[in-house]
């Protein structure tokens, strides 16, 4: 029996008709499923762009707003919502995934073995700034990682984390001191310069910052003022007559400031400067050694230059050594002294004849 299939008119489609037809739709299967995928995954990749936008923003926020949370938090973006695709979190070097803020990443497994057009995707929150990095595994997908920022990674971006966290720690440190609440000059300790590319040489912790009533001071001037401000008049006008001396000045409690403090030819210095300034300048020999000093110091006299001072060094310098006496000459060997040679025998009156004497 012959089976036919009928066209709209009424006729029938024949076995050969019905073949190509399906030949004709599988090969267009063929070439459009691939691109299907692909562009599912490009949507996919701006998911998780999305995705991670509104966790960097939480973090950012969280960053200001909880100072001593933060590095733990977990976004709720990210809680909320599962990651799109294939897309999973990297992992640190102890295992560890990197989905809070300090550091969330995530990538393509099957990147490791097999070209993929699911970027991954990375960003850091670093003393306050979101940097952002990326790696593409397929050439159609360049464009959506260069979009992301720092693609491929980039001494850029290396940079840009290391400079901010510097500023961070800075910060913290910065913040430690304040809180002691001491009045003093804390030494470079404040940030300067800004975390940008190219590098900028100057960035550091090398600002010269005061503390004052809990308050970072970045003049001698603003740092006097507000000294004045704190202080009574009787304190002021002790501290001025201080200023007026010359040398050394210990100036002890109780006094109208009711601090202990130290002086030096108007300026005052803490104590491991004052005794190692007074220490320099006295005739003894030896190494500086005051009770919880970080100072070092060895001086000696010196033939010819008198006491000379070595400074940040607790060791007996080569100079202090006397150099060792000159070689003295070889003391000389006495010449031998001459042979004698016997004298002649006589015997009655006459002389007589041996091995020594040759009458």
């Amino acid at each position: 029996m012959r089976c036919k299939a009928k066209h709209a008119d009424g006729s029938a489609f024949t076995l050969l008709e019905l073949i190509v037809v399906l030949a004709g739709l599988g090969v267009l299967a063929s070439l459009a499923i691939p691109n299907f995928i692909k562009y599912l995954e490009f949507a996919q990749v701006d998911e998780a762009k999305s995705l991670l936008n509104a966790a960097a923003a939480e973090c950012l926020q969280r960053y200001r707003s909880s100072p001593n949370e933060w590095a733990t938090h977990e976004p709720d973006a990210l809680k909320s919502r599962s990651l799109p695709g294939n897309y999973q979190y990297a992992k640190d070097s102890s295992g560890v995934e990197l989905k809070t803020c300090p550091e969330i990443s995530i990538y393509d497994p099957a990147s490791a073995n097999e070209s993929t057009n699911l970027i991954s995707l990375s960003f850091t929150l670093a003393g306050g700034k979101v940097i952002k990095e990326s790696q593409f595994y397929s050439d159609e997908t360049e464009q959506a990682c260069k979009s992301w920022g720092n693609c491929g990674g980039s001494p850029q971006a290396q940079y840009l984390k290391q400079c901010n966290l510097n500023k961070q720690t800075c910060e913290q440190n910065l913040s430690a001191e304040l809180a002691k609440e001491l009045d003093k000059r804390l030494g470079f300790i404040a940030w300067t310069g800004v975390c940008s590319w190219p590098i900028d040489p100057s960035c550091g912790c090398t600002k010269e910052v005061w503390a004052c009533d809990g308050r970072a001071q970045y003049s001698v001037a603003d740092f006097e003022a507000c000294l004045t401000a704190k202080r009574g008049a009787a304190c002021n006008g002790h501290l001025n007559s201080l200023k007026s001396k010359t040398g050394f000045t210990h100036d002890t409690v109780p006094n109208p400031c009711d601090r202990e403090s130290w002086w030096l030819n108007g300026s005052e210095v803490d104590r491991c400067d004052y005794e190692f300034g007074k220490w320099k300048i006295d005739n003894t020999e030896g190494a500086f050694s005051a009770s919880g000093c970080t100072k070092t110091g060895f001086k000696c006299k010196v033939p010819n230059v008198g006491m000379k001072v070595f400074e940040n060094t607790s060791v007996k310098p080569s100079d202090c050594i006397p150099p060792p006496p000159p070689p003295q000459p070889p003391t000389p060997t006495p010449p031998a002294p001459p042979i004698t040679l016997p004298q002649c025998m006589y015997l009655f009156g006459k002389c007589i004849k041996t091995a020594a004497c040759n009458c």
